[in-house]
């Protein structure tokens, strides 16, 4: 039986973004590429190319603790009907991991996808959730920048893959393809393989239109 590949509704699905780039001490240092991660993937995600209304997609950079991310993903989480997308870097607290992984699940969204640049993945694998992560559930790794590179190096080669396509991904550049070539490049490359698991239908969501494939008349 074919696999439905789809974007989100767009009244029915929302997406947090939230990154903490600032830190200050030699245990966690400060990531400054992680500002422009959000910045460039809620361009892309709200751009013709994506998937989300812009009004439906929320940044959140460097809370002064963690009241407003949680009032802020727990509105956007009981909103979402149809796909709600959670996108964390950064250094992220164990306080932080096991509310967000309550608030995860008490979704009403038939489809959930969190993307994980960070150490946080272990907490994050919940029914009828796509995790993609920098790397395996667990590893507890930070989210390294390459010198002079604007973005961390997952987030960077996840951007990549949305501008410019996958060329054997057909139309949508699903959440399950996007993954997938995330890990035949880090393959490659001799690199960590990211992590991915999936539950439901969410890997079947695509978070952009496929620049790369074929057009067709």
């Amino acid at each position: 039986m074919s696999v439905r590949i789809r974007l989100p509704d767009p009244e029915g699905s929302r997406a947090f973004l939230l990154g903490t780039a600032t830190h200050g001490s030699d245990e966690s240092p400060d990531l400054p590429a992680v500002a422009n991660n959000l910045e460039d993937l809620r361009a892309v995600l709200t751009s013709p190319l994506g998937s989300f209304a812009a009004g439906h997609c929320d940044v959140l950079l460097d809370p002064p603790d963690l009241i407003p991310f949680f009032d802020g993903l727990n509105r956007r989480a009981a909103e979402a009907t149809d796909t709600l997308l959670i996108y964390f870097a950064g250094h992220g607290p164990h306080s932080m991991r096991d509310r967000l992984r309550e608030l995860v699940h008490a979704s009403p969204a038939t489809n959930k996808i969190v993307i994980v640049d960070g150490g946080i993945a272990r907490e994050l694998d919940v029914e009828s959730c796509c995790l993609l992560a920098s790397a395996p559930a667990d590893a507890n790794p930070q989210a390294p920048a390459p010198p002079g590179m604007r973005n961390t190096a997952f987030t960077g080669a996840l951007l990549g893959l949305l501008r410019h396509g996958i060329p054997a991904a057909g139309p949508l550049l699903s959440v399950g393809a996007l993954g997938d070539e995330l890990r035949r490049s880090a393959h490659r490359q001799g690199l960590p393989l990211p992590g991915q698991r999936s539950h439901g239908t969410a890997a079947h969501i695509a978070l952009a239109r496929n620049l790369a494939a074929p057009v067709t008349a």
